[in-house]
């Protein structure tokens, strides 16, 4: 993935609504993969970030937001 083939904001925010929320779950799907956890792309030579950022963008990976009721 090239900077190029970065989806637009709006693409992002079509995924989750939270930026913040969004970063952390690339960073921690980016973070097994390191890890040693299966790619679910058979793109080689891009990193874990980008590789993270793609699986979440296809939907190949779910993540679950918790919501804080206490406030």
């Amino acid at each position: 993935m090239k900077t190029s083939d970065v989806p637009p904001h709006e693409e992002l925010m079509s995924v989750i609504r939270n930026k913040y929320q969004f970063i952390l779950a690339v960073s921690k799907r980016a973070r097994m993969l390191i890890d040693g956890a299966p790619s679910l792309q058979s793109v080689q030579g891009v990193k874990p970030p980008t590789k993270a950022l793609g699986e979440l963008l296809s939907g190949g990976v779910k993540f679950k937001t918790k919501v804080d009721d206490s406030v």
